[in-house]
């Protein structure tokens, strides 16, 4: 019993530190950055998403939150690379998506009457699915590259500004810098963060924040 009470104490006093969160919800396009072969063959794409933040100060906040980006397979520049076109040669899918978690720190600037700007910066697991590729010849079933997926780390830094509606509503644009690592850290030479091989894109975010 005792401890139970001090479990909801706890939770209480969590409570009025943290107090009530703002929802944040978004879309926008998404760019493709690196590596080569990312933006060479994958077109710029689509971000979807929500998070929750609860201030701890009047300027710190903490972040959490899922995300959608997807991007589609540029058939036209694949087949041109490859030197077939004019070939009767077809592809069908390809398509990358990355479904992200974020927990993050938002650092809220100065704000004016009517504009409140911000930096943010997160840790994420993402998701990466490469749908499976089907090439066809004149036509006919040529070849299939089945359905990948694989988990890693990234991190991600953006800049936002929201436009103040009321007290509790903000429209908002985030451009945010978001990279994803192939491989563990330790596997990577010291002072090199930004390995050639990390999945890199930037989203565009456009959103609603209502503060509850």
């Amino acid at each position: 019993m005792k401890r139970r009470m001090l479990l909801f104490g706890l939770l209480l006093a969590v409570g009025d530190v943290v107090g009530q969160p703002t929802l944040y919800v978004h879309a926008g396009p998404a760019v493709t950055l690196g590596p080569n072969q990312f933006v060479d063959f994958w077109g710029t794409g689509y971000t979807l998403g929500g998070e929750a933040g609860w201030r701890l100060t009047s300027v710190f906040e903490v972040v959490a939150g899922v995300s959608f980006r997807r991007f589609p397979f540029e058939k036209e520049e694949f087949l041109d690379e490859a030197g077939v076109i004019g070939i009767d040669l077809a592809v069908e899918g390809g398509a990358l998506s990355v479904a992200s978690g974020m927990l993050g720190l938002k650092l809220n600037l100065e704000a004016s009457k009517y504009f409140a700007p911000y930096l943010v910066a997160g840790v994420g697991v993402h998701r990466r699915t490469f749908s499976a590729f089907d090439l066809f010849v004149a036509g006919e079933p040529a070849a299939r590259l089945a359905t990948e997926k694989d988990t890693a780390l990234g991190f991600s830094l953006g800049a936002g500004l929201g436009w103040i509606l009321s007290d509790r509503l903000q429209v908002y644009i985030e451009p945010s810098y978001t990279l994803v690592r192939v491989r563990p850290l330790t596997q990577v030479l010291p002072g090199s963060l930004v390995d050639a091989d990390n999945t890199r894109f930037m989203p565009l975010k456009m959103g609603v924040a209502l503060s509850l």
